[in-house]
């Protein structure tokens, strides 16, 4: 048979396929992990990183969850241990929605719309960004990088120009990238070296400090129905690490949350969360440190009727435009993506 032949068959099965496929995706169970990391209250301005933003304002974030309690039976860390431990079933169309990093507006923006919908959520915290007052490594180059005067930046040898908002924009992706795949050895020192070549100095602990949660706020959302996560201790990617540093990170962001908070951490969540940024070694680690959950941040769903492997646990992040956002809730095996 011509290829072409073959073709237009299978386009024609595929076609008439479109119902029974519509109709397995709304009648098949999903779990469905919905992730977050900042939200802005009116207009999104900051002196640090704007990708965490994911374009998601206070309102914007009200509606999101409006329409997704809705639609959706929302879970608990704990109802979410159960389900998978075989003490629970899932409902048919779950929902569970998480933070990363451990940022104020979570607290003071996030945190208010949740209670005012009674919706749980799971906070994931790095403990030394935590602890020390300290913001993570990619705020802290984008405010190198916003902050100079400078022309250029030099990355990999390529002088990047600086002179606009979005070739400074440009900058910091570049830069984030680089530190995203270099061995942890190579990037202990890249931001003194971006401050002392920008001319910049690195923001004063106060001003960091202000862009994180309190031990006091974390606590009260404790008491209020919230969870919350290890993130590793000092927020590097796994795989940048050997098996030793791995461990010590894990271990250490579990050990300084339950000393700190006085309650047990179940759950855990892979920086960056990228299928390269973890492996079966990494979670060999984290299960034997007693979590019960581990979640990555490539797209796709959970399948339970197909299995879930409790410490490679799918999360999404659906945004902007509202229509689109709408539309992979409504058609959510759409968008299942294979671990490559």
């Amino acid at each position: 048979m011509e290829p072409s032949i073959r073709k237009r068959i299978r386009d024609g099965l595929a076609w008439r396929m479109r119902p029974v496929t519509r109709y397995v995706s709304r009648y098949r169970p999903v779990f469905i992990v919905q992730n977050y990391h900042r939200l802005f209250r009116d207009t999104l301005t900051t002196d640090f990183d704007e990708g965490v933003f994911g374009g998601i304002s206070e309102e914007y974030f009200r509606r999101q969850l409006a329409h997704l309690a809705r639609d959706y039976d929302v879970l608990s860390e704990g109802e979410v241990i159960d389900c998978l431990g075989g003490k629970g079933r899932f409902p048919r169309k779950a929902l569970l929605l998480t933070f990363d990093d451990g940022y104020k507006d979570n607290y003071t923006l996030a945190y208010p719309v949740l209670q005012g919908l009674r919706l749980p959520a799971l906070f994931f915290i790095p403990t030394l960004p935590w602890s020390t007052r300290q913001l993570g490594w990619w705020d802290l180059i984008a405010w190198c990088v916003k902050k100079t005067d400078r022309p250029t930046v030099t990355i990999d040898g390529e002088a990047r120009p600086l002179g606009t908002t979005a070739e400074k924009a440009a900058a910091i992706t570049r830069l984030l990238q680089k530190f995203y795949r270099l061995p942890d050895a190579e990037t202990r020192d890249l931001l003194e070296t971006l401050s002392r070549d920008l001319d910049v100095a690195l923001p004063d602990t106060d001003v960091q400090s202000r862009e994180l949660m309190t031990t006091a706020e974390i606590r009260e959302m404790l008491d209020h129905g919230m969870a919350v996560g290890a993130h590793t201790h000092s927020h590097k990617v796994l795989s940048t690490l050997d098996r030793q540093a791995q461990d010590r990170e894990i271990g250490t962001s579990k050990q300084l949350l339950e000393e700190g908070l006085g309650v047990a951490v179940r759950s855990f969540a892979y920086p960056v969360g990228t299928a390269h940024s973890f492996d079966d070694g990494t979670k060999k680690l984290v299960r034997d440190h007693g979590f019960s959950l581990a979640f990555s941040f490539y797209s796709g769903v959970n399948d339970p009727a197909g299995g879930i492997d409790p410490y490679d646990i799918r999360r999404t992040f659906r945004g902007h435009p509202y229509a689109g956002f709408l539309e992979s809730f409504r058609e959510p095996y759409t968008f299942i993506h294979p671990r490559q």
